[in-house]
């Protein structure tokens, strides 16, 4: 895979925080290295697809998708993510708004976490080494894809890169769900794991960008979240 790697990141990488303003919906949106973007969609009724599956698995929010800020370009961020289709990707921010508007009609949140200078240059860097891995398509807590290969699902991804970056549980664990908010089966996830061959793991634990995006160690970022764009 080749990496897209700007100068402009590379000076990021050694200093770990950023001053510059962007504007968002004609608002001063300060944003640093290690902040935190959710992707929510706000109609899921009577879709049967993959970002809807996701989102409807969590009684907390509809948040489906969540990135970490690592660097600025121009007048946008970079961030790193776990993509279904790519893998762990560095991506323009910019470019992603304006796709998960026009594909989900995205609610977008951005979180700062609630900890030290160290520990968000920690977890920048992790993501980091984890450009070019697979997308945990099953969403096993081993990390291992259906290819048995180490992976990351996007929530996973940026629990694994704070809490071990912190020595500490920054971003609790918790079982799987597959079911909707009147606790039935999700047609879409008995599929998906038909397809794959997989029984779908209801035992195991992990992390989702809804229940996520409600942790006690996030904290809202003033002017930043953007209800329509």
């Amino acid at each position: 895979m080749i990496y897209l790697v700007r100068a402009v990141v590379a000076i990021f990488l050694s200093t770990g925080f950023l001053t510059t303003s962007h504007s968002l919906n004609n608002k001063q949106c300060n944003l640093e290295i290690g902040d935190l973007v959710f992707f929510s969609q706000p109609n899921t009724l009577n879709k049967d697809d993959f970002v809807s599956a996701v989102s409807t698995s969590s009684k907390k929010s509809n948040a489906y998708h969540v990135a970490i800020i690592v660097g600025k370009n121009n007048n946008s961020y970079d961030v790193i993510h776990a993509t279904q289709t790519k893998g762990v990707i560095l991506e323009d921010l910019e470019k992603i708004l304006n796709s998960e508007k026009t594909t989900n009609n995205a609610i977008v949140f951005y979180r700062r976490v609630n900890t030290s200078k160290e520990t968000k240059q920690k977890a920048k860097e992790f993501a980091y080494n984890a450009l070019g891995g697979e997308y945990n398509d099953l969403f096993f807590e081993n990390n291992l894809n259906s290819k048995r290969k180490y992976s990351y699902y996007c929530s996973q991804l940026i629990e694994q890169a704070y809490n071990q970056s912190a020595n500490a549980t920054l971003f609790k664990k918790q079982k799987l769900n597959f079911s909707d908010q009147s606790g039935n089966l999700i047609k879409y996830w008995k599929n998906y794991y038909a397809e794959k061959g997989y029984d779908i793991p209801f035992n195991q634990c992990g992390t989702h960008p809804s229940t996520m995006l409600q942790e006690k160690n996030l904290s809202e970022i003033p002017n930043c979240d953007v209800l329509n764009r």
